[in-house]
């Protein structure tokens, strides 16, 4: 039986669909536990929730302000938002990647080709080798010299990649 032929314009249709349901998927997904990472700490730590809160209500006089990129230039926000993250990874696992031909080092012991590989996002975050006081909610960890101290100068920022790197990461995530 001969498969019968779909219009480009169907064929474009589907794939829309499609990608919008993957869209959907993978945003409220991520975004719920998130959001619950962020409330738990900000109401378990009431000098966060009052740097927070004064950061917000010093920005906007009323809620009709808060516009999203207002709320994008809110550097501590956004440090309160990094940290939950980090302490609570929204992908499960790891973002598999399969080893280029010929083969790779990592770490120092060689990987062949064709190798799935793969970096646990909980265990890397939480590490000492990558962040000082790995288990601690330190949203301040991620604002460049704002404590005077250098304090967090030796944590591996680069370490926490949420959503993947390169061609395949989070087109929402910067």
């Amino acid at each position: 039986m001969q498969r019968p032929k779909t219009s480009k314009a169907a064929a474009d249709h589907t794939q829309i669909i499609n990608n919008a349901t993957i869209f959907i998927s993978t945003g409220t997904g991520t975004t719920a536990p998130l959001i619950c990472a962020a409330v738990y700490y900000i109401l378990s730590y009431p000098a966060i929730h009052s740097t927070l809160r004064d950061e917000i209500r010093n920005a906007a006089t009323n809620v009709s302000e808060l516009t999203m990129d207002l709320l994008n230039n809110m550097t501590y926000l956004k440090a309160v938002m990094t940290e939950a993250i980090r302490l609570y990874p929204p992908v499960a696992g790891t973002l598999p990647r399969l080893v280029p031909k010929g083969g790779v080092d990592i770490c120092g012991q060689f990987i062949p080709e064709g190798t799935v590989v793969g970096v646990h996002h909980f265990a890397t975050y939480r590490s000492a080798r990558n962040f000082k006081y790995p288990e601690e909610f330190r949203p301040e960890r991620w604002l460049e010299g704002a404590d005077g101290s250098g304090e967090f100068e030796g944590d591996c920022r680069e370490a926490l990649q949420p959503f993947s790197v390169g061609p395949r990461k989070c087109i929402a995530y910067e």
